[in-house]
């Protein structure tokens, strides 16, 4: 966040141009990209692209986090494969190339002002979402996400007694509004995956709480595709108005 590095992205959704609520910004293997609803992501080395000394890459602090995610990125694809309920899981399936990492903060100015006008849940009454009901596109099919969650705590007695004030996961039956859904408390340190094609099966959404939350979700994209070779990406500055 102090690097500046988040923004808010400009997507298509049907058929029309919006900006993100929340902000972003990708990870992954040297020279991944992702693309999503019309928009293609550059990713952030997560490790030493070849051909440099790791130490001197080391040396910036943005690469070193990024490097942190790798291993974490690792570790949830590790988690996951094992919680498989495939007798013979394929494990390509489950290798982890890049994360695309959430943040909304309402109590950052902007993200406050963007916080002050979240869509409300529109079909079970569940409160404002921060991002909408929807599967994760982009990514291989029947390929696992595992999502992991830093989320500043709020007052315990506002946690235990106002669930409207706590980051949520909303999940229901995709294309499905008359099958119940079910909403989730999510916490600070706490992740959770998403296996064995339930990605398109299902659809979620994210209820927004009350405090700072960062998710980095993990996922599959397919390298054939979005693999690139390059040393450098030109900045294009975001419209006047549209913010960072």
């Amino acid at each position: 966040k102090d690097a500046n590095l988040f923004r808010r992205d400009l997507v298509w959704v049907k058929g029309k141009l919006i900006q993100t609520r929340v902000r972003r910004v990708l990870l992954g293997e040297p020279g991944m990209s992702y693309r999503y609803k019309g928009l293609r992501l550059f990713a952030i080395p997560w490790r030493c692209p070849d051909g440099q000394d790791v130490e001197e890459w080391r040396k910036s602090g943005v690469n070193s986090a990024a490097e942190d995610l790798y291993l974490l990125s690792k570790l949830l694809q590790d988690k996951a494969l094992t919680e498989s309920a495939t007798t013979t899981p394929n494990g390509a399936l489950y290798r982890y190339n890049v994360t695309l990492i959430n943040l909304l903060d309402p109590s950052d100015e902007e993200d406050y002002d963007h916080a002050a006008h979240l869509r409300p849940e529109p079909y079970y009454g569940m409160g404002p979402m921060a991002v909408s009901w929807h599967s994760d596109d982009g990514v291989v099919e029947g390929s696992s996400i595992s999502v992991y969650n830093c989320i500043q705590e709020i007052k315990e007695q506002d946690s235990e007694t106002d669930f409207s004030k706590q980051w949520r996961l909303g999940l229901k039956v995709a294309w499905d509004v008359d099958t119940p859904a079910v909403a989730i408390p999510m916490r600070d340190g706490e992740a959770y995956a998403m296996l064995d094609g339930f990605n398109e099966r299902n659809q979620h959404c994210v209820l927004s709480g009350s405090s700072l939350r960062f998710s980095s979700t993990h996922r599959v994209v397919d390298d054939s595709t979005s693999s690139w070779v390059f040393d450098s990406i030109a900045s294009v500055p975001m419209p006047e108005g549209m913010g960072s």
